[in-house]
């Protein structure tokens, strides 16, 4: 659900701009310092593939995205003590007041493997350079087919059988 709201709010075009550029145009006067700064900092965030660098269980997560080589470390308090070091994330990372967090994760992480394998199908089917822009990774309906990308590979992963275990004593 997270990931669903930043969507529509800051990534999902609307006569080709995000709800959240026609809200500043329509209202940004009436908002204060904080509150443009913050929604201004949403708009300038990117939905990409991050891989979990480093964890700080209750505090932090250093993340490196996949797709355009930056990294960030995140001020995390809960997912900090839910994942691990090489899980893959999708989600938006917002910088704001010196600070950066996460807003707006996919539920489900990616183990390494399937996790490079998505970032392949992103590179190919969007057309992607080896080294995305974060301006790139806004414009369009690339948002959108990353996550459809990365909810088709959870949906397989889930689909597949589990292996059988068998007893080498017989």
């Amino acid at each position: 659900f997270p990931l669903f709201i930043s969507w529509v709010t800051c990534e999902r075009k609307i006569e080709g701009r995000p709800a959240a550029s026609w809200y500043l145009e329509e209202r940004g006067r009436d908002l204060v310092a904080h509150e443009l700064d913050w929604l201004t900092a949403q708009l300038n965030s990117w939905l990409s593939v991050w891989e979990i660098l480093a964890v700080e269980p209750g505090l932090s997560l250093r993340l490196k995205d996949l797709l355009t080589g930056e990294e960030r470390t995140v001020t995390e308090a809960k997912a900090s003590r839910e994942v691990s070091v090489h899980l893959h994330v999708l989600a938006r990372v917002v910088d704001h007041a010196g600070f950066s967090l996460l807003v707006g994760v996919h539920p489900n992480p990616l183990a390494p493997r399937e996790g490079r394998d998505v970032v392949d199908q992103i590179r190919k089917d969007l057309g992607l350079t080896k080294r995305a822009t974060p301006k790139e990774l806004r414009e369009g309906n690339l948002p959108t087919e990353m996550i459809k990308i990365w909810q088709d590979r959870v949906e397989e992963i889930a689909e597949r059988p589990l292996p059988e275990l068998r007893n080498t004593d017989e």
